[in-house]
């Protein structure tokens, strides 16, 4: 089941978008961007993390735990993750995770 395409695809673009435009501490779902949500609704509110530093660490952390599941096997992660190889290599590349 893929983790959302258009979650991870520019995750820190996107969160560095929330977190500057947004005003409060925490983002509610009916703030968020068309392409996070998802057709269940749910009634859960996202927190802001506390840096922009501590949203890509846990970008890295998530695209680590995706590698480790699928093995190393980069088709399989990025499929995993919903974006494309040539995003995962990027983001690979970016975060230093050969």
């Amino acid at each position: 089941m893929p983790l959302g395409r258009a979650m991870f695809a520019n995750c820190g673009n996107l969160v560095e978008r929330m977190v500057v435009t947004h005003a409060g501490d925490t983002i509610e779902e009916h703030e968020l961007p068309a392409e996070l949500l998802t057709a269940k609704e749910t009634s859960r509110a996202v927190t802001l993390p506390s840096s922009l530093a501590e949203a890509v660490e846990k970008c890295e952390e998530t695209i680590s735990a995706a590698l480790a599941e699928c093995e190393f096997h980069r088709e399989k992660t990025a499929k995993r993750l919903g974006i494309s190889i040539r995003s995962l290599h990027y983001k690979m590349g970016r975060y230093g995770l050969h």
